[in-house]
């Protein structure tokens, strides 16, 4: 009997963490080696099972941004039929955020820089496309979403980000429904008036990545509703050009990284 009761225990003490997002004390790449290992040995209940169909390739970007976007977005509660507009929809969170925003059955707005718009709207599938560079772009997405999206999901607010979306990210308030979402995922050092926000009555949400339960959700989902990350398959050595890319905005998508090139 005892055995059992402790056995329970541990059950419900595994669900339970596995509900939140935390960040463990030893994480590769950060207090420890480990991000290029090719092989690593860890806990059965620490892994998350790759669907049938799902390729390593596919499976590596929707384990990461993939997760995080589809638990942000069952965060914010948005439902099907409710406007989604995404600053920084052709980037690497972005365009897996619309291919999932898509799969709920919410309206989606991409709002990137022109170069990205055929690929927002015909390859992740976004109903609409605004110029992030736009002076009207406000007055634009209001226009389009009849009043705002219900959620305005920010994945670029970092400092080199703001390179290229100065404008959606501060004038995150100003198009934003009333009593509407606005969900922060990238991280960065910024300026927001907060006044517009106070006056919508809006609700300001953070997150930052997905629990394995949410993960295991993701790849789910991505199996059965096809989606898909866009990626272009680079070797370990191609590491620092890639990062140059990716800072001076030429990549549409995910890199993928294989050990083995």
């Amino acid at each position: 009997m005892v055995v059992v009761e402790k056995r329970r225990e541990r059950k419900e003490g595994l669900e339970k963490l596995s509900s939140i997002s935390y960040f463990p004390s030893q994480a590769n790449g950060f207090e420890q080696d480990g991000t290029f290992q090719r092989f690593v040995s860890t806990q059965a209940s620490h892994l998350i099972p790759i669907p049938a169909g799902l390729s390593d390739e596919q499976a590596a970007p929707l384990m990461c941004g993939g997760a995080t976007v589809f638990s942000a977005l069952l965060t914010s509660g948005v439902t099907a039929g409710q406007w989604v507009a995404i600053p920084g929809g052709g980037g690497g969170l972005g365009h897996l955020a619309i291919q999932y925003a898509k799969a709920m059955g919410a309206r989606v707005v991409a709002i990137d820089i022109p170069t990205k718009e055929r690929f927002c709207r015909e390859t992740c599938g976004a109903d609409e496309f605004v110029d992030a560079t736009s002076a009207s772009l406000v007055e634009e997405v209001v226009r389009i979403t009849a009043g705002g999206p219900h959620l305005n999901l920010h994945l670029s607010v970092g400092t080199e980000s703001l390179l290229f979306f100065p404008l959606p990210f501060r004038s995150a308030f100003n198009f934003a429904r009333v009593r509407g979402v606005v969900m922060l995922v990238a991280m960065g050092l910024t300026q927001l008036d907060t006044t517009v926000a106070v006056i919508k009555g809006l609700r300001l949400i953070g997150t930052s990545t997905a629990s394995r339960a949410l993960t295991t959700r993701a790849l789910e989902v991505a199996a059965r509703a096809g989606v898909k990350a866009s990626l272009e398959i680079r070797a370990l050595g191609d590491v620092e050009r890639t990062m140059v890319d990716l800072r001076e905005g030429r990549i549409s998508g995910r890199v993928v990284i294989d050990m083995t090139l």
